[in-house]
């Protein structure tokens, strides 16, 4: 039985690096979905383990991962079913499958220090190459194949990267954490930074992803002046540069038109109509997780709330959302007991980054899921002991 545990250990990990993997080279999402079904299930299968089991049960982070994941099925007791019931058993479906998996990838990634030590730094080497990959393919088909045929410049999404919002706030949390890599002294960490954040730039530029470009600034200046102060002058000198070439290579009006012609997007809008319909269910325990959202602009009609603070207080209310906040802080604070403040940083620029976009939280294969949920699992899934409670130093985090 030890040895099945084991191997079953070993092959989740080396399924949960082919989900990140995949981000660069499967386009279709529905490939993604099930690798990380598989990924989930073969987690899961540690359960097996009497003694992980106990590890578990001790593992404070887990309840606060346990609160978000239920609240949306709690909610279901006074949604209503919409126009369409086939419409509400797909969520009610959708939200549970997502909520399996990522209790198994929890699962799988619990203790994951003592467990297997260097696993962290491998995913992290995982997240990089991807980023880099999928940003690159995206931007390449982009530039030689439908921008010419685009009725403005901006990028729009190919490849895997479908969404560009969400592709660019996955490729600035990459950039995040590799720059603590680099501030920690590691081999190769300022190659690995530069070529990450350059990527990050230019992705941002081209998509014009405004709020993300906010909270990778926002995030990216809390490292800086956290760990190297005298390094903010020449950063900020590097970044000019860079702007400064972006607007050689793709010119300055068509930055103007991908930055500016947008105004506000409608978000007032839709936001105020968010908290209108969220009135009339309830403010406190909101309209639940089937309900459908209906948005109309005057320009357009859809049912995204863009904000996935939003999307919270209209499912699950005010109750909701605070429960939601507190469960996060949580499983956050004991990343930051636990010096994990790469990963913390990359559920930072998510976090900051979806005050404009994000609908839900429970997903699957989504970029979503890689600069949130990945993260967020890797920080529940700690144990190493809190710096300083013993006499040995603490280890450094990838």
């Amino acid at each position: 039985m030890v040895d099945q545990i084991d191997r079953a250990a070993a092959l989740f990990r080396l399924l949960l690096l082919m989900l990140v993997a995949s981000f660069a080279l499967l386009p279709e999402e529905l490939q993604r979905n099930w690798l990380l079904y598989l990924t989930a299930s073969v987690g899961l299968m540690q359960l097996l383990d009497p003694a992980h089991r106990r590890r578990l049960r001790h593992h404070r982070p887990g309840i606060g991962l346990l609160a978000i994941l239920a609240l949306p099925v709690l909610s279901l007791l006074w949604a209503s079913a919409g126009a369409d019931p086939v419409d509400s058993s797909d969520a009610i479906k959708d939200a549970l499958v997502a909520a399996l998996c990522i209790v198994g990838v929890y699962v799988g990634l619990a203790h994951h220090e003592s467990r297997h030590p260097g696993f962290e730094r491998r995913l992290f080497h995982g997240l990089v190459i991807t980023a880099l990959t999928a940003s690159w393919i995206a931007l390449a088909i982009w530039w030689f194949t439908l921008r010419a045929d685009a009725p403005r410049p901006r990028f729009e999404g190919a490849w895997t990267f479908i969404n560009p919002v969400h592709a660019s706030i996955f490729v600035t949390s990459v950039g995040v954490l590799s720059i603590k890599w680099w501030l920690d002294g590691s081999d190769r960490g300022g190659l690995v930074a530069l070529a990450t954040n350059l990527t990050a730039l230019v992705l941002l530029s081209v998509a014009g992803a405004r709020t993300a470009a906010a909270a990778y600034v926002v995030i990216f200046a809390g490292l800086i002046l956290t760990h190297r102060p005298r390094l903010a002058l020449p950063i900020a000198a590097a970044v000019a540069v860079i702007v400064a070439a972006a607007v050689g290579v793709v010119g300055l009006d068509d930055l103007e038109s991908i930055w500016l012609s947008r105004g506000l997007s409608f978000r007032l809008e839709i936001w105020q109509q968010v908290i209108d319909q969220t009135r009339d269910c309830s403010v406190f325990v909101g309209c639940g997780l089937t309900t459908p959202l209906f948005i109309d602009t005057g320009l357009e009609q859809g049912e995204r709330a863009h904000s996935i603070y939003l999307a919270l207080f209209y499912h699950q209310g005010l109750i909701g959302l605070v429960v939601n906040l507190l469960a996060l802080g949580l499983v956050l604070r004991h990343g930051l007991q636990r010096g994990k403040t790469p990963w913390l940083g990359m559920v930072g620029c998510g976090l900051l980054a979806n005050l404009t976009s994000g609908d839900h939280l429970l997903v699957r294969a989504e970029l979503f899921w890689m600069y949130f949920w990945l993260p967020l699992l890797v920080i529940a899934g700690s144990s190493q002991p809190l710096p300083h409670s013993s006499g040995n130093a603490p280890r450094k985090p990838a």
